[in-house]
């Protein structure tokens, strides 16, 4: 699948941070994040789409890392397209969105605040 975050700085900071973390390439840091375990909390708890918007707000001085090419192809498992398609569906959002909510949860798992 492909998804371009050229208009996204903030998927694009997240993923920087993930990939910084977790020693990762972008695509392996965008395919770390979609799991059962994120899916389970964004559907259960139901503010990704509040939380998203407003992430960085603890240090809202601090520049938002771009990443060199934010167009990122990557082979997802089968189970993961339907972690995606799910988590889509049942937020009402695109597939690239749904992505960005996993990402945002998985920081969460990190430590950030969010």
């Amino acid at each position: 699948m492909k998804f371009d975050f050229t208009k996204e700085p903030i998927a694009q900071d997240m993923i920087f941070l993930l990939m910084k973390e977790k020693g990762l390439t972008k695509e392996d840091a965008v395919s770390y994040a979609i799991n059962m375990e994120i899916a389970d909390s964004i559907l259960s708890e139901g503010w990704a789409s509040i939380a998203l918007p407003i992430w960085g707000h603890g240090n809202p001085d601090r520049e938002f890392n771009i990443l060199d090419n934010p167009v990122i192809e990557v082979e997802l498992s089968e189970l993961q397209k339907k972690l995606l398609k799910l988590v889509a569906e049942q937020e009402k959002v695109t597939k690239k969105e749904a992505l960005e909510y996993f990402i945002l949860f998985t920081m969460r798992e990190l430590g950030y605040h969010i």
